[in-house]
C-alpha cells in the first residue's frame, strides 16, 4: 500500500503541477504569438500580391480618339490575339524618334502589339503619336504611366522622388540620381510588361529602346568578325582595355566558364551549331521583302528557334555624323525627306562584333514557352534589361545582373539591333546627366567607321503597306526636336 502523502508532499506536487501548467500556458502563448506573426506576414504578402495582380489586370479608361485614328488603351481579347511580334518600350522625350520607330517595326517585324511607358520627367508627351498609329494595320498600342505597372509601395517612393525633382530640390540632370531613377523604373516596367504579355497569350516579344531598330543580321564578308574570334574578341578587348576595367572584373569568373562554349570555334573553325546559323544568315531576306515573324516561322525547326526559347540580339552602334548626301538621298520614296529619318541619314557604324561603342545586346524571347510561375508577382523587378534570357531561363533575370551570355558572338546571331545616337540636339534633349557633350563626342569618336545601308528598303515597304498619304501622315514631324529650328 502506498504511504499517504504528507501535507508537505501534497503541497510540493501541487507546486509542480502549477509550474508545469504555467510552462504549458507559456508555450501555448508563444506558439500562438508565432502563428499570429506568421499570419500577419502572410496577410501583408497576400496584400502585396493582390495589389500586383490588380495592377496588371484592371482596365483603365480610353485615351480618346482623333478623326482618323482611334486610340484604345484596352482592347477586346479578339483584337489582341493577332499574329505578329510584341514589344515593351519605355520612352522619355523621344517624340522625334518615335514615329520612325513604330513605322519601321510595324513594317519589318511586323509589330502588332506595343506597350509604351512614359517617364514622368518627360518634357513632351507621346500620346498624339501613339493615337496616330493605333489601329494601323492591326497594331494595338497601350500607353502606361507609373500607376499602371509599379507596385504601390515602389510607386510611393517614385512619386516622392518625382516631387523632389518637380520642386527643384533635385535636378533631372543629376547624373547619379537620374540614372538610379531611370533604372528602377525601367526594371519594374519590363517585369510588368513581360507578365502582361504572358497573360495575354503573346508569343515573340522584344524589348529595345526608341533609338534602336531590330533587323536581320545579314552576312557581310568584309565587315563580319573573323569566325575564329566570334567568341574571343570580347576577351581580347578586355585584355587590351577596350572593355571597362570594372566590367571585366565583375564578369571575369563568368567569362572563364562562359567563353569555353565557343572554344571549338576559336581554333580554327566554328561549332556545328554556329555553322548551321551561318548558313541561315546566308538566307536571311532583304529588309522589307519578308518580315522577321515569317522568317522565324519558316525556320522554326532549325536552331536557334528549335532549341532556344529566346536569344540575345547584338547591337551595332551608328555614329551621329551624317553620311554622304548622295547615298542618303538614294532610293527614297517621293514625298519624304531622308535627313529627318535616323535610319536613312546615319549610315556609319562601329566595327561589328566589338564591345566598344556597340556594348551589351538586347533580347528577343518567345514568352509563350515560359510558365506563368516564371514571372513573380511580388513586385520583383528584372535586374538585367539587356539580357532577359540568361542561360535560356527567364527566371534568372530576377536573380542576377551579370551573365556570360550578356554578349553573344556576332556571327551566332540571326538578328541584330541598330543603335543610333542621332544629332546632338536629339541626344541632349533628354534631361539626363549622362548625356553630356563630352559623352556625345566619345560615343561618336569611332575609329575607322564602316558603312551599312541594308536597312533602307523599309521605307518603301512601309509606303506599299499603308499607302503614301497615310505614310506621310504617320511620319509627320519625324526627326523634329521640340524647340529646335530644324
Amino acid at each position: 500500500m502506498p504511504l499517504p502523502l504528507t501535507p508537505a508532499s501534497r503541497a510540493e506536487n501541487y507546486g509542480r503541477r502549477r509550474n508545469r501548467t504555467s510552462a504549458m500556458v507559456s508555450l501555448r502563448s508563444l506558439r500562438n504569438l508565432i502563428i499570429l506573426i506568421c499570419f500577419l506576414v502572410l496577410c501583408v504578402r497576400f496584400a502585396r500580391v493582390w495589389d500586383d495582380i490588380s495592377l496588371l489586370t484592371e482596365d483603365t479608361d480610353n485615351f480618346g480618339s482623333t478623326e482618323d485614328f482611334k486610340f484604345h488603351n484596352r482592347e477586346s481579347r479578339e483584337s489582341i490575339d493577332t499574329p505578329g511580334l510584341s514589344a515593351c518600350l519605355l520612352v522619355k522625350d523621344e517624340n522625334d524618334r518615335l514615329p520612325e520607330w513604330i513605322a519601321y517595326h510595324l513594317t519589318t517585324a511586323p509589330l502588332k502589339f506595343l506597350i509604351v511607358a512614359v517617364d514622368p520627367l518627360s518634357k513632351v508627351e507621346p500620346t498624339d503619336i501613339l493615337t496616330r498609329f493605333n489601329g494601323t494595320d492591326g497594331l494595338v498600342i497601350w500607353q502606361w504611366t507609373d500607376d499602371d505597372y509599379m507596385p504601390p509601395r515602389i510607386l510611393k517612393k517614385a512619386q516622392e522622388q518625382f516631387q523632389l525633382y518637380k520642386r527643384g530640390v533635385r535636378k533631372p540632370d543629376d547624373k547619379a540620381q537620374a540614372h538610379t531613377f531611370h533604372v528602377m523604373r525601367q526594371n519594374h516596367f519590363v517585369s510588368a510588361c513581360l507578365l502582361r504579355m504572358k497573360l495575354l497569350g503573346k508569343k515573340w516579344v522584344f524589348h529595345i529602346d526608341a533609338d534602336e531598330f531590330l533587323t536581320f543580321n545579314s552576312i557581310d564578308g568584309e565587315q563580319d568578325p573573323y569566325p575564329s574570334l566570334s567568341g574571343a574578341n570580347y576577351v581580347e578587348q578586355a585584355i587590351s582595355g577596350s572593355i571597362r576595367k570594372e566590367d571585366w572584373e565583375e564578369t571575369a569568373e563568368l567569362w572563364r566558364s562562359g567563353v569555353s562554349q565557343y572554344k571549338e570555334g576559336m581554333v580554327p573553325g566554328v561549332s556545328g551549331r554556329s555553322k548551321e546559323i551561318m548558313r541561315m544568315r546566308e538566307q536571311v531576306p532583304k529588309v522589307g521583302s519578308e518580315t522577321i515573324e515569317k522568317f522565324i516561322l519558316k525556320n522554326k525547326k532549325r536552331p536557334p528557334f528549335s532549341d532556344r526559347r529566346g536569344f540575345m540580339l547584338p547591337r551595332l552602334y551608328f555614329s551621329g555624323l551624317r553620311s554622304d548626301p548622295d547615298i542618303v538621298r538614294a532610293n527614297v520614296p517621293k514625298g519624304f525627306e531622308p535627313t529627318n529619318l535616323f535610319t536613312m541619314k546615319y549610315l556609319m557604324h562601329a566595327k561589328r562584333g566589338w564591345f566598344e561603342h556597340n556594348g551589351h545586346g538586347k533580347t528577343l524571347m518567345d514568352i509563350s514557352q515560359f510558365k506563368i510561375g516564371t514571372f513573380p508577382l511580388f513586385g520583383i523587378a528584372v535586374k538585367n534589361v539587356h539580357n532577359l534570357m540568361m542561360q535560356d531561363r527567364a527566371r534568372t533575370m530576377y536573380e542576377t545582373s551579370y551573365s556570360d551570355e550578356d554578349i553573344l558572338p556576332f556571327n551566332d546571331a540571326l538578328f541584330r539591333v541598330h543603335h543610333y545616337s542621332g544629332s546632338w540636339e536629339s541626344f541632349s534633349f533628354k534631361s539626363d546627366g549622362r548625356r553630356t557633350k563630352e559623352d556625345y563626342k566619345k560615343k561618336n569618336g569611332i575609329l575607322d567607321p564602316l558603312l551599312s545601308d541594308d536597312i533602307r528598303p523599309w521605307l518603301q515597304a512601309f509606303v506599299n503597306k499603308v499607302g503614301i498619304r497615310v505614310a506621310q501622315e504617320l511620319l509627320r514631324d519625324t526627326g523634329k526636336v521640340e524647340g529646335s529650328a530644324g
